[in-house]
């Protein structure tokens, strides 16, 4: 039973490292990936991409070094799909990562390409494990089409958005999907429902317990309905 130790030792690692994203602690996450830098048990290529993807995230996030971190998410997929073509889950996950870097530099034309390549390759995989990566692809084009002004097509993902949560009976990202669809629909002239659908965002998040968020979304309501 020796050899099955490195497996759940990496597994807990990884878990861990999810966690600290969640609660985007990006320096806890490179604490951990210098501590194993030299573990061979993280030697074994998806262990080494894993870690290369994470480390990516925090020269972006923490050392704000975009050339870097787009060189290492890169490196991560080359490392088991070099032709960058029928990307795996966890490759698109990567890829996701990429887009939204574009996304935060304002580089909107190539994360909405990379968003929507990133779809194509998801949608063509017979089974998805984890619908949480199909619902961050739609919330980063929909914000992406958004910020070039794009609101018809935006409305259209932040409502796939929607109904995928609802479907799948997952509350991830399900009110941040709502104030986008709102917004949109406010932008475009369709004040009544736009405002309807920024009012369910806020009681999401009452019903998730983020009090800070819901104050938020009121915030940019009165905002969006100042401009109208």
């Amino acid at each position: 039973m020796h050899h099955q130790v490195p497996s759940i030792y990496v597994t807990a690692v990884f878990l861990l490292i999810k966690k600290y994203k969640r609660e985007r602690d990006y320096q806890a996450i490179y604490g951990i990936i210098e501590q194993e830098r030299d573990n061979p048990l993280f030697k074994q290529r998806i262990s080494m991409q894993f870690m290369l993807w994470h480390e990516g995230i925090c020269e972006y996030y923490l050392h704000q070094n975009e050339d870097d971190a787009v060189k290492l998410l890169y490196q991560a997929i080359d490392l088991t799909n070099p032709d960058r073509s029928r990307l795996t889950e966890n490759e698109i996950e990567i890829l996701t990562s990429l887009a939204i870097i574009k996304l935060e530099e304002k580089d909107f034309i190539f994360a909405s390409n990379m968003f929507e390549d990133a779809l194509d390759n998801l949608d063509s995989l017979p089974h998805i494990l984890d619908p949480k990566v199909k619902l961050r692809i739609l919330y980063g084009l929909s914000q992406t089409l958004a910020a070039m002004n794009n609101y018809e097509d935006s409305l259209k993902y932040s409502n796939l958005g929607i109904n995928y949560c609802i479907n799948n009976e997952i509350l991830y990202l399900f009110g941040e999907f709502y104030f986008q669809s709102g917004e949109s629909y406010i932008k475009i002239g369709e004040i009544d429902i736009g405002t309807e659908y920024i009012n369910r965002a806020k009681s999401i998040f009452l019903l998730q317990n983020d009090e800070k968020f819901a104050k938020l979304v009121g915030i940019e309501l009165d905002k969006l309905l100042e401009k109208c």
